[in-house]
């Protein structure tokens, strides 16, 4: 099965977005150091790190808005609605990416 298939969106993924196949060889070895690794298996290894990491940086982001609307609401009253000015940028911070932690390894799992 190749791993870019043709109904995904980020199918031609652009190298600046792909990891380095040495980190994940690395990575897996740290878990497993008597093991050879296809390079196959480290390219779908490489995915799957890839499109965690994607997934885990959108509920962050999704959390870091909650988190701003909230805010917004405590200073302009909740009459505001949450709404931002157009074009604001929200931070996404440690405590935003723990708050998805645990759902996406049960996600992934």
């Amino acid at each position: 099965m190749s791993m870019s298939s043709t109904d995904d969106d980020d199918s031609d993924v652009p190298m600046s977005d792909q990891l380095e196949p040495s980190l994940v060889r690395k990575l897996l070895a740290r878990r497993h150091p008597d093991q050879r690794f296809h390079n196959d298996a480290i390219l779908a290894a490489s995915e799957l790190i890839r499109r965690f990491i994607l997934e885990a940086r959108e509920r962050a982001a999704v959390e870091a808005e909650c988190e701003a609307d909230t805010a917004d609401d405590d200073v302009f009253g909740s009459g505001t609605g949450g709404a931002k000015e157009t074009g604001t940028i929200t931070s996404i911070k440690k405590e935003h990416i723990v708050r998805v932690a645990c759902e996406m390894l049960l996600d992934f799992t």
